[in-house]
C-alpha cells in the first residue's frame, strides 16, 4: 500500500499513447479488418475499382466516427471482436514501429487511439467499481495467415464513466480551450503533468467509482487510491504514467 495520504491519480490519453502498436481492431458491423487492409493496399497500388473506392471510403468514415466516440470517452455501440497486426514495411519496422505487444506493458494503445489492457490487468480492474466502463475481450490475429499471433487475450478499455471534480480556479498549469462540450468547459493538461499539477475538489475521495474520465479535462483518466495501489502491488503501474492530484 502507498504510504502517502489517500488521493486520486491522473493520467491521460497522450501519456498512454507512449506505448503504441501498429494493430487494428476488427469492427464486423463496419468491415472485416483483412478486407479493409486489402482495399487500402490496392488503393496505394492504384488498382481499386470504383465500387471498391466506395466501400473503402464508407468504411473509413464509419471507423472515424467510432474513433471519435472512443476518443471522447463516450459509449461505443459498435464494438470490436478481434485485433489484427498491421503488416509493417521492413523500413518502417526498422524505424521502431511495433505490432506485437510487449507482455511487460499492462496498458497500451493501438492504431486509431484505442486503449488496450492485458488480461491480468483487466482482472484487477474488474475487482473495482467501474460502472459504465466498457471492457471487451479480444485476441490478436495475423491478416496474412488468419491465425492467432499468440494465445493471449487482451481487453479494449473504453472508460465510459464520467465524473467531474476538476477545480477550475486552482489549475494554472492546465490550458483553457475556451469552448464547452456537453455542458463542460474544456481544459487541456500540460505537456508534462507532474505530481500535484492537477487540483481536485476534496469530495473526489467519496467518488462512487474507481476509474473515470473527467469531461472537463481533455483526454483525462483518473484512478482512485485503492485501484492505484492494486496496480502497484501487481507491478503493473509503470505504463499508466500516473501522477498524484492535489486536493482542496
Amino acid at each position: 500500500m502507498s504510504n502517502q495520504k489517500p488521493t486520486v491519480w491522473i493520467t491521460n490519453w497522450m501519456d498512454i499513447s507512449y506505448n503504441i502498436y501498429s494493430i487494428g481492431l476488427n469492427f464486423p458491423e463496419i468491415i472485416e479488418y483483412p478486407k479493409y487492409e486489402e482495399l487500402r493496399k490496392n488503393r496505394r497500388a492504384g488498382s481499386l475499382k470504383d465500387e471498391e473506392y466506395q466501400i473503402l471510403n464508407l468504411a473509413r468514415d464509419r471507423l472515424i466516427k467510432n474513433w471519435e466516440i472512443n476518443y471522447y470517452f463516450k459509449k461505443m455501440d459498435m464494438l470490436p471482436d478481434s485485433m489484427w497486426i498491421e503488416l509493417l514495411d521492413p523500413i518502417i519496422g526498422k524505424g521502431g514501429a511495433k505490432n506485437i505487444p510487449d507482455p511487460k506493458y499492462s496498458i497500451f494503445m493501438v492504431t486509431d487511439g484505442y486503449i488496450i489492457v492485458t488480461k491480468s490487468c483487466a482482472e484487477i480492474l474488474q475487482q473495482f467499481r467501474l460502472l459504465d466502463t466498457q471492457m471487451v475481450p479480444l485476441q490478436l490475429f495475423n491478416p496474412e495467415t488468419r491465425e492467432l499471433v499468440n494465445e493471449e487475450t487482451y481487453f479494449l478499455l473504453n472508460i465510459y464513466a464520467w465524473r467531474s471534480y476538476f477545480d477550475k480556479k486552482d489549475n494554472k498549469d492546465f490550458i483553457d480551450k475556451n469552448y464547452e462540450d456537453h455542458g463542460y468547459h474544456i481544459y487541456a493538461p500540460p505537456d508534462l503533468i507532474k505530481d500535484g499539477n492537477c487540483t481536485l475538489n476534496n469530495a473526489v475521495l467519496q467518488c462512487d467509482i474507481d476509474l473515470w474520465h473527467d469531461p472537463s479535462v481533455r483526454g483525462s483518466i483518473f484512478l482512485s487510491q485503492v485501484l492505484r495501489d492494486a496496480l502497484h502491488k501487481a507491478k503493473m503501474l509503470k505504463p499508466w504514467f500516473l501522477h498524484s492530484c492535489k486536493l482542496i
